[in-house]
């Protein structure tokens, strides 16, 4: 496919551990905890009258604070905790050591003070150890500091155990949230939700996380909030004001989950998911005409990426506008054909006529692209860029190449990425609820295309041209975005969704929106004008805006639009109903997905719980998700990350399945005894090898003797030896 301008943040593992031995060094000398002064080496903070110190027990915290909402596992060994009264009144964050010793502490609370740091403080921009949170005039609301000499964490401990301790740091991050939100004078009670954390789990376990499955499945349920660096040193531990402190300038989705994760890859990643991610809904068929769209815009858009890549280059010569005499350059013709390719494909899909390059035109567009840069890069008046002026040094005839053309787009961007903006027309409101420039690139009358651009990437100051001509017919009634037919997610899908009549029917004032996807029943109605961040309902000449944020996309679903009270030739109102597909343009090859499971039996008891990792490869597979299904949940229960619970005596089959259908099982058996758990444990590892040896050499060594008989004589001999041995090799070998 094209390549992304996506890119991962990330940062050196070195560097991070040098960091963190420098610094907890240095911590360790002071023997302190941070923010506490010479001084005063015993006060931590101070919240409404009430001073908790060093020396506290959590008992004696509780007697001042009242009990704690939440308490979990810490990394430091010992326990975490949150305090807060009603409408999240003397918020305390509180994390022991394995001694019960302070080892973290914190607080989102208005006037809090400690030795060091006071709610109020400006912001000094100077490196400290713990999370500081500023609010928008760079004062301090909210910090949690650490006791240098109180912990360890062992990063070892947090890879192997990460599943964990994240879950308890969401959990706190997740109060944390709704306390700054309710400092700053609005509510937003998110939930912690434990299939969304799962469904996260499993993805990080295979390298990914649910923002870039999204991505990859083109499905719009992830609004990101941030990703970023973690940067785990000893003024920074994974801690949830680090997660949390975006509150103050997000607001949830009403009804979405919240997303907070720390990965192994020490990537940050915070977010929120729809609710309807885990609403797969039913399969709908695609209508007959569906499926010839499909066909069709997959080819076109497989041919563009062929022709876009054949080439490396993106200049046959580049273009000069720093200074007269201007020269346009050209583009290599591969790229020029790959982009008008991707748009064919676009267009296809949603039913329309192909267009075809006009040499002219592209000319033409180059030339406009190296004036309006040289416009710009010379602060010269351009108040009407569609019309520049004619300036002395540029011929007339260079200036009639920039005016040719019967319409015109200019946007930033490169040849391919300058039609995606403009699809989106995503820069500016207002009068741009028109969408003007994506409906001159899917004017269904249009015959001839042109393409400029003035640098390759896309940046600031980067201009693309896009100029049309000619006129071919076209019987469809309707365009609209999503398309009307197939909606290549590719395209992308911003968040002004449009219709418009080109024949046979008018929008009225009395015009609303009534929008379905067929897959899940969800239904959005649009009929109050009116546009904000959240929904849009706007009538305007021939067409129709409207946008919803809980509006769920996702590869394969159906959505049925029906357009109320329109108008027909003879004046009569009436409803007007179409489908958007909404499909991917590049399949890959479902044949080069595997996945594999850690086990492919397990034995267990009932209350056990154990956990199947499964891996999906290639490595660099875009797609991670792993959906996991119990043949009997009543028996085995298992969450989104593999992790099996069993309930009562049994046999069940564990199914992990990719999107593309790829599965891989397990046999799970539960019983009163583990055939093969010689100790006694739950588990079946070395050490029952170990212990089985042992009771064969002197069979006065205690053993689980129902689970020894492994090869069914019904004697315990070197054969269950054995057999235990290939079974530890290779958990396909079954006991007698």
């Amino acid at each position: 496919m094209y390549a992304s301008n996506r890119q991962l943040l990330s940062h050196s593992q070195l560097w991070r551990k040098m960091t963190a031995l420098l610094l907890t060094f240095l911590l360790l000398l002071t023997g302190t905890c941070i923010g506490v002064s010479a001084d005063d080496d015993q006060t931590l903070l101070t919240v409404n009258g009430k001073t908790i110190t060093r020396d506290m027990t959590v008992a004696q915290v509780i007697s001042l604070f009242g009990a704690p909402r939440l308490t979990t596992d810490s990394i430091f060994g010992g326990q975490a905790y949150t305090f807060y009264s009603d409408g999240y009144q003397n918020y305390i964050y509180l994390e022991t050591n394995e001694n019960g010793e302070i080892a973290s502490y914190g607080t989102i609370s208005e006037g809090f003070s400690s030795p060091n740091f006071s709610y109020g403080d400006p912001e000094d921009f100077i490196v400290h150890s713990g999370e500081f949170a500023y609010d928008q005039d760079d004062r301090l609301y909210g910090y949690i500091g650490y006791c240098a000499d109180r912990f360890t964490m062992n990063e070892q401990i947090w890879d192997a155990n990460a599943v964990h301790y994240n879950q308890a740091i969401w959990q706190h991050a997740v109060l944390m949230w709704n306390a700054i939100s309710e400092l700053y004078g609005y509510h937003t009670p998110l939930t912690f939700n434990e299939h969304a954390f799962y469904a996260q789990a499993q993805l990080i376990e295979n390298g990914s996380n649910l923002y870039d499955y999204c991505n990859a499945i083109s499905s719009s349920d992830f609004s990101l909030v941030a990703r970023g660096s973690n940067a785990f040193v000893g003024y920074w531990y994974p801690n949830p004001l680090r997660l949390a402190s975006y509150a103050r300038r997000y607001r949830a989705p009403e009804g979405y989950y919240p997303i907070f994760s720390f990965d192994q890859y020490d990537i940050t990643t915070i977010g929120f998911l729809n609710p309807s991610f885990f609403d797969q809904g039913q399969p709908v068929a695609y209508t007959q005409r569906e499926q010839q769209l499909l066909a069709a815009a997959r080819e076109e858009y497989y041919n563009s990426v062929s022709i876009w890549n054949s080439a490396t280059d993106y200049f046959v010569t580049e273009p000069q506008y720093n200074t007269l005499p201007l020269t346009a350059g050209e583009i290599r013709p591969e790229k020029i054909a790959g982009a008008i390719g991707y748009l064919n494909a676009i267009r296809v899909g949603a039913g329309l006529p192909k267009l075809t390059e006009s040499p002219e035109l592209t000319e033409g567009a180059q030339c406009k692209a190296a004036l309006t840069m040289y416009l710009s890069k010379n602060n010269i008046s351009n108040p009407s860029p569609h019309n520049p002026p004619h300036i002395d040094g540029i011929s007339d005839e260079f200036y009639a190449l920039c005016q040719n053309g019967s319409g015109e787009n200019l946007f930033h961007g490169n040849v391919l990425t300058s039609i995606t903006n403009a699809l989106e027309d995503s820069y500016g409101t207002g009068q741009y609820i028109s969408r003007g420039h994506r409906y001159n690139l899917l004017d269904p009358h249009w015959k001839y295309i042109g393409l400029g651009s003035s640098v390759p990437t896309l940046s600031i100051g980067t201009q693309g041209v896009h100029k049309f001509s000619g006129y071919q017919s076209c019987d469809e009634e309707l365009v609209a975005w999503p398309s009307k037919g197939i909606m290549l997610a590719e395209a992308g899908l911003t968040n002004m969704f449009t219709a418009c009549f080109y024949k046979n029917y008018t929008i009225t004032d009395q015009t609303t929106v009534e929008m379905t996807c067929l897959n899940t029943g969800e239904s959005w109605i649009f009929d109050e004008e009116k546009s904000t961040a959240d929904y849009t309902f706007q009538r305007g000449g021939n067409m129709v805006s409207f946008y919803d944020s809980s509006v769920s996309f996702r590869i394969g679903n159906v959505y049925q639009i029906t357009l109320k009270n329109v108008q027909t030739t003879d004046g009569q109102l009436t409803d007007y109903t179409y489908r958007s597909v909404y499909e991917t343009g590049y399949v890959g090859s479902a044949d080069s997905v595997t996945v594999t499971l850690n086990h492919q039996n397990l034995q267990m008891v009932p209350g056990m719980t154990s956990k199947l990792s499964a891996t999906v490869s290639p490595a660099d597979a875009p797609n991670k998700m792993v959906w996991w299904s119990s043949s009997d949940p009543s028996v085995v229960s298992v969450t989104e990350n593999g992790t099996l619970t069993a309930h009562k005596k049994g046999s069940v089959v564990i199914t992990a399945q990719t999107d593309s259908g790829i599965s891989a099982q397990a046999t799970i058996t539960v019983s009163d005894g583990i055939r093969g758990d010689i100790n006694g444990d739950g588990f079946i590892n070395n050490k029952d090898f170990s212990r089985l040896k042992a009771y064969l050499a002197d069979d006065t060594v205690v053993i689980a003797r129902e689970n020894a008989e492994l090869t069914g004589d019904s004697n315990i001999s070197n054969k269950d030896l054995s057999r235990l041995k290939a079974y530890l090799a290779d958990d396909t070998v079954t006991f007698g």
